[in-house]
């Protein structure tokens, strides 16, 4: 088959230093859909320490994006909060000696509000009313926004940060904080580049929190203490995803978790996918009919596939210009893969129905048949992954239903059409196997959608 085309996947990789042996990765969490790892979603400002309105509601959204911290505060701040517990005291001192607190997050434009971007609290579980000596603020600066933080140190507040790291609204960044390495005493990273490093004032050390042993007892996204009477509270506007909490500094604030696919992006790909089984259907479908030999069936399958790499890249080259990963699979593989499938199709529907044909009356009563059997299955793959594309971008609670009415829909039309076919082939005086055409048809649809899900690392219900 001819060389089709290349698409270079431009993907962004955290790729840094491996931790050490005993390093222990304290907390996990996809923050997809509220998976939070073990950590718990607490309302701070509950109405009774709060500013908002009553009956006060807890301002995260959850979603396969992430966590979304939205206002709830008159001032626009949020009162939420996901703390995680580290209560192992051998754990939490090597967390303040050295760590790294490693996530992504994007800020919205519109959304977006100033406050604590993470913290602690040092043993309390008042969180209106706690106290904490290590936080994170978000703060926007000439139309970005500009992380800093500060750590506690022998009754003194250190504030190890500068104005070089800036980040755009709208847009994903890998972020890590890391500590107690061997180059600084504080470092951010953003997608892969440290972007400030500064160390202690004189006179400070690890860990921090000195005076407070418990400090670090309770860590995570927001606010995490003073809240009764704090100046800021929790970022508005910011979406969470992939974190992880170690007890050991890691260069490049390495998550070592794969960063998920925009599922609007993978959408846009399964839809070039199901016209591509469109477009290579009408391919095959002129072949079974051109008896004289006049059209280059590899020439029109090539053009197929050169528009359905157009329309994938079309989508990869929007995800890299939103800063987005998504990543699918090889676009070549799953080219490939379409269209074997769909000349082995061919080869089944013309080898074993028109040549089978011992009346040559009637070869072109049986190449409408193979026709009309080609364009069904062709017509069932480009459905049934429409209705995978719609799924993976549908956030309502029912999508599992929707999908599988959808699919439901796909077989009805199958068998509907094949119902049709039977009984013009039969009006015809046409003999064929119906039974066993109709299941290798089916078989055949449902591996190529399954190799393709496959591929593309998509799971479906």
């Amino acid at each position: 088959m001819k060389e089709l085309f290349r698409i270079c996947a431009i993907v962004t990789l955290l790729a840094g230093l491996t931790g050490t042996a005993d390093a222990d990765l304290l907390y996990s969490a996809s923050m997809l859909n509220g998976d939070y790892g073990g950590g718990a979603a607490i309302d701070t400002m509950d109405g009774t320490y709060g500013h908002g309105a009553s009956p006060h509601v807890l301002g995260i959204v959850n979603s396969d994006q992430g966590t979304t911290f939205t206002s709830t505060e008159d001032d626009s701040r949020s009162n939420a909060l996901i703390n995680w517990q580290i209560t192992d005291t051998t754990q939490l001192n090597n967390f303040r000696n050295h760590g790294t607190f490693s996530f992504r997050v994007k800020f919205d434009s519109v959304e977006f509000c100033p406050g604590w971007l993470f913290g602690d609290n040092y043993g309390f579980t008042a969180f209106h009313n706690g106290q904490g000596t290590f936080s994170s603020h978000a703060s926007k600066m000439d139309d970005v926004v500009m992380l800093t933080w500060s750590a506690w140190y022998n009754g003194v507040w250190d504030y190890p940060y500068d104005n070089t790291n800036r980040l755009q609204f709208d847009r994903w960044y890998n972020v890590g904080y890391a500590w107690g390495g061997p180059d600084n005493d504080f470092e951010i990273w953003v997608d892969g580049i440290l972007v400030s490093a500064r160390n202690w004032s004189a006179g400070n050390d690890f860990p921090w929190g000195m005076e407070y042993p418990p400090s670090g007892t309770n860590f995570g996204f927001g606010d995490n203490h003073e809240r009764g009477y704090d100046t800021y509270g929790s970022v508005a506007g910011a979406t969470f995803a992939d974190v992880q909490i170690w007890n050991e500094y890691r260069a490049l604030g390495n998550t070592e978790a794969p960063v998920p696919s925009d599922p609007a992006c993978v959408s846009q790909k399964l839809k070039a996918a199901s016209a591509l089984c469109n477009a290579l259907t009408n391919c095959w479908a002129k072949e079974i009919k051109d008896i004289k030999d006049k059209y280059p069936v590899e020439d029109f399958t090539y053009k197929a596939m050169l528009t359905f790499g157009t329309g994938w890249g079309k989508a990869q080259a929007k995800a890299v210009n939103k800063g987005i990963n998504c990543d699918a699979g090889s676009v070549e593989e799953i080219g490939s893969t379409i269209d074997d499938a769909f000349k082995s199709i061919y080869d089944e529907i013309y080898y074993h129905i028109v040549l089978e044909n011992e009346d040559p009356t009637k070869l072109k009563d049986y190449i409408n048949l193979g026709n009309d059997l080609l364009k069904a299955a062709g017509k069932r793959c480009s459905s049934l992954l429409k209705a995978d594309s719609a799924y993976i971008k549908d956030k309502s609670a029912d999508r599992d239903t929707r999908l599988g009415t959808a699919k439901a829909k796909a077989d009805k039309a199958f068998s509907d059409s094949f119902i049709k076919m039977k009984s013009k082939a039969i009006k015809k005086g046409l003999t064929f196997d119906d039974a066993s055409i109709k299941t290798y048809l089916e078989d055949a649809i449902n591996d190529l959608e399954s190799a393709i899900l496959s591929s593309m690392g998509v799971e479906l219900p």
